[in-house]
């Protein structure tokens, strides 16, 4: 080979690996292979050093993760480089084959009888994650255990919930992005709860574009001892749908409630006004009042049961969940408050 060819070949591998980088601001990625069942893709901050400790977010659906369909890199980057984030080391954690079975810890007889081979396998990759994954990034990163998060999306933010439930104390923060509690009937809100669970930080959300009625979990936590706006944070987003795009618009404010210390006072009100369609059933809507505060960097958590609501104008009803239905005229007026808040909200039926 001749000298002019090999150096057009360096340039092109060297051209290559900082391509691959770009998406990554910020972050050096490193591949490991653990066992046959856990293939890992870790982002190391560019200036990591084993001197200090770092916080740890793993990710499932590493696939996704490591394209960037699930987080802006660059923006975590330049909010790392402004200081308005610490650096911290992200694990995304492949999905190696069917993610049905591996993130499902529940033998669910609908999905049976759409594939009778169907096994489900939430349990066993649950215990991987515990008692593989964990220590063996203990050995390798220098990780601050106080700040141990877990992300996942649909049928992977099932398995976060589930594997919350199950091992308490291990996690200090998991967040299911548009979950799939409906896996067996709801079967996770029927959960045994353990005594320690609020020494989790538990994050869930759903956009109305996709939206089911996933409520009830919120009092089942309460019960568990998770106080609201503390330890349990619940996210309605108006419009947002079962989408990457959208998982994405929401991974920095996740991000900033992983890492916030004291989660304080929430600094503002909002109210939304929501008229859902119904996953299952054509032509129903829910009518929902969706209450939003927002913390210190704007991290948003609607209220749902938190707010209270009461009728000023009009004629109709209520929920303690801000659902309504005007049952006279065409409109009422409803006073919405909590805490230092109160406001007036004009609704009216779905068309």
């Amino acid at each position: 080979m001749s000298k002019s060819l090999g150096f057009l070949i360096l340039f092109f591998l060297a051209a290559l690996n900082v391509q691959a980088q770009r998406p990554f601001n910020g972050f050096v990625t490193k591949h490991h292979n653990i066992t046959s069942e856990l293939e890992i893709v870790v982002f190391v901050p560019d200036n990591y050093s084993p001197k200090n400790t770092y916080p740890i977010l793993y990710f499932n659906d590493g696939q996704g993760f490591e394209v960037g369909a699930h987080l802006s890199f660059e923006e975590l980057g330049e909010l790392i480089k402004l200081g308005e984030i610490e650096p911290m080391i992200l694990v995304g954690i492949y999905t190696g084959g069917n993610r049905r079975q591996r993130y499902n810890p529940y033998l669910d007889s609908n999905i049976v009888k759409r594939n009778p081979e169907f096994t489900p396998l939430g349990d066993r990759y649950s215990r991987h994650v515990v008692n593989v994954l964990l220590p063996f990034m203990e050995k390798r990163y220098s990780i601050r255990k106080s700040k141990v998060g877990m992300v996942g999306i649909s049928l992977g933010g099932l398995q976060v919930t589930w594997m919350m439930m199950k091992y308490p104390k291990t996690f200090s923060f998991i967040a299911a992005l548009s979950p799939a509690f409906w896996v067996k009937e709801f079967a996770i809100n029927k959960e045994p709860l353990p005594e320690n669970l609020k020494d989790t930080r538990f994050y869930f959300d759903m956009g109305t574009g996709e939206w089911n009625y996933y409520l009830p979990l919120i009092q089942t936590m309460k019960k568990g001892g998770m106080q609201y706006g503390k330890e349990l944070f619940y996210r309605e987003i108006p419009g947002a749908r079962h989408i990457n795009a959208d998982w994405k618009n929401r991974m920095i404010s996740i991000i900033r409630l992983f890492l916030l210390d004291e989660v304080g006072d929430p600094k503002r009100l909002t109210i939304e006004v929501e008229c859902i369609p119904s996953q299952r059933t054509p032509g129903l809507f829910f009518q929902r009042i969706n209450p939003v505060v927002y913390l210190k960097n704007e991290i948003p958590y609607s209220l749902a049961y938190e707010a209270n609501y009461k009728i000023i104008k009009g004629v109709g009803e209520v929920k303690e969940d801000g659902r309504f239905k005007v049952t006279e005229g065409n409109t009422m007026t409803v006073e919405v408050s909590y805490g230092k808040w109160v406001k007036k909200v004009k609704v009216k039926n779905c068309k």
